[in-house]
């Protein structure tokens, strides 16, 4: 079938996928990494909760009001499950330090757990029939991505929102037990709000974007378990999401049903956690960089250039080469290489206005150069699978002419170099502590680590709920890992 063709009855297939399968069709290996991914988004969401965006969030949402029936996190109160979406989807986008997927080249965790947790919890769901839920929906928004990106994404669409709306749709059909044709009309209704463009990186609609995907997650289901039709056939008719959200060349439309539940896309796609709070394009690049420094014994003063190498993809994707802000820094290369050389690390107290402006970051920012990689431009085979490149290659040049070189294929946090239970429980720790008191913290890592045996879910979102105190501790660095030369 060509890539323009009409798959019928895809959005059948997919709808019948996620009604139909049985939590025991799901491989312990996957709801395992659905676990790790709970407590990752978790620790984004409580570091969210401090920041300006989390605080105006938490602020309107109460004063909107709503039926109590699902917590927000580090808020203190209950409210209706949309707007709980909505708040808690928005505080773990916040600081762009949550887990993505070079597939889909979406967040996943900031949309697919604030979904099921506003609906598990007034529901009283189980932890594994959340986790369930989410191995769903990451199938789903895989799917979704390998249909149409990286054109997609090329076009400026944001997919967190773009298909994570969809996914988020999905994943709470699937917790729902909606029967195949409602979740057909729950994805119909979560197309309607989807969108999103890539432009707002760098500003608080950015995390919007992911709590609005959120929050449109539930509402679609919730709708169409409530009987609220939709079109049928949405993603593969003529006038349909895929039509319209795809790139020049149309959709790779077989990609929405192939292999559905075989090898299970949480496994093969992988998600990478982030150990730095920044774009996930850059996670590569500030690996080799501190891995250069400490190895060479770098003195920033003495750096005359840093080149990084990238795909063809990485220029159009981040856009802030001159950030004004803290927000605008962290989808920076500049900046965020800079802060990673005079630093030797990158950690949350790097993204302060004032530290865009500090005259020794401007004077390193200035000094980087990017280029694409020959290697990765369009069409070449490292970017089949990875449009972000298969990797990033680093050179510093120095004063005295040495020129010093590291290529980074998997980034800290990637499946093939994953970051360990210590180093995760660590930045869980560090951003805990900037929303919650420390008894509840630990009550909740307690929770989340054994998140697939718990009868309900209430009792971890009773810990999260907390209540914020009065300031914020003082922002540390997160996980850190030695490099050795």
């Amino acid at each position: 079938m060509s890539r323009a063709g009409e798959a019928r009855g895809a959005t059948a297939e997919l709808s019948r996928f996620v009604a139909q399968t049985d939590g025991g069709a799901i491989p312990s290996a996957a709801i395992a990494l659905a676990r790790t991914a709970f407590l990752d988004v978790t620790a984004t969401t409580l570091a969210g909760a401090a920041e300006p965006v989390g605080r105006i969030l938490t602020a309107w949402v109460r004063e909107a009001g709503g039926t109590p029936a699902a917590s927000v996190v580090a808020g203190g109160f209950k409210t209706g499950t949309t707007q709980a979406a909505l708040a808690n989807g928005v505080m773990a986008h916040a600081l762009l330090y949550d887990d993505t997927t070079f597939v889909t080249l979406a967040h996943p965790s900031v949309v697919l757990a604030p979904a099921l947790l506003a609906l598990g919890e007034p529901a009283g769901s189980s932890g594994r029939a959340v986790l369930e839920a989410y191995v769903i929906g990451y199938e789903v928004l895989t799917k979704l991505g390998r249909a149409l990106n990286p054109s997609h994404y090329e076009k400026g669409w944001h997919a967190t929102i773009s298909l994570g709306t969809v996914a988020a749709a999905a994943a709470g059909a699937h917790l729902l037990r909606l029967d195949a044709h409602r979740v057909e009309m729950a994805l119909g209704i979560a197309t309607a709000m989807a969108g999103g463009s890539r432009q707002q990186f760098g500003t608080m609609t950015m995390p919007f974007h992911a709590g609005h995907a959120a929050r449109s997650g539930v509402v679609a289901a919730e709708l169409a378990r409530r009987g609220v039709t939709a079109d049928r056939g949405i993603l593969e008719s003529r006038m349909g999401y895929c039509a319209l959200f795809a790139g020049p060349g149309g959709a790779d439309l077989e990609q929405l049903t192939k292999g559905l539940g075989e090898a299970w896309e949480i496994r093969v796609a992988g998600s990478v956690l982030k150990p730095y709070p920044c774009g996930a394009p850059l996670q590569r690049a500030i690996d080799a960089i501190l891995a250069l420094r400490a190895r060479h014994r770098i003195d920033p003063a003495a750096v005359r250039e840093i080149r990084v190498g990238v795909s063809y993809i990485f220029q159009g994707v981040l856009i802030r080469t001159e950030p004004r802000t803290g927000l605008e820094g962290k989808p920076s290369l500049e900046f965020c290489a800079a802060v990673a050389m005079l630093d030797g690390r990158l950690g949350l107290d790097a993204f302060t206005d004032a530290r865009v402006r500090d005259p020794a970051v401007r004077a390193m920012m200035a000094r980087v150069r990017t280029y694409v990689d020959p290697a990765l431009e369009r069409g070449a085979p490292g970017v089949a699978a990875d449009p972000f490149g298969d990797r990033t290659t680093v050179t510093i040049v120095l004063d005295d002419g040495r020129e010093l070189a590291e290529t980074v294929r998997f980034p800290w946090g990637s499946p093939e170099n994953p970051m360990s239970r210590d180093e995760l429980v660590g930045k869980y720790r560090e951003a805990a502590r900037l929303s919650l008191d420390r008894a509840r913290a630990e009550r909740a890592l307690g929770l989340l680590e054994r998140l697939d045996t718990l009868p309900s879910v209430r009792p971890l979102m009773d810990a999260l709920r907390g209540a914020k105190r009065a300031g914020t501790a003082a922002r540390r660095a997160g996980p850190r890992r030695a490099h050795h030369g």
